[in-house]
């Protein structure tokens, strides 16, 4: 059973993954993001994309270590 949820999770990474490079692929167009009232220099929309995902998976990865550490602690 455990096999059969990590096979799921590995293919839906994989599609996920091919979905946002066939976007990237097909948005070469450069963009500036705006946060508050910064702007960003242009850049190519894959570029951005990839370091969104790295972002938010640095993020997530981060917040599950720290969360198992405090609950270790209790």
């Amino acid at each position: 059973m455990k096999q059969i949820a990590l096979l799921s999770l590995c293919l839906i990474v994989v599609a996920i993954a091919g979905t946002s490079a066939l976007l990237a692929i097909q948005n070469v167009d450069p963009v500036s993001i705006t946060l508050l009232s910064f702007q960003s220099i242009q850049i190519p929309f894959g570029l951005t994309l990839t370091a969104c995902a790295a972002l938010g998976a640095i993020t997530t990865a981060l917040s599950l270590v720290l969360s198992r550490g405090y609950a270790r602690q209790r």
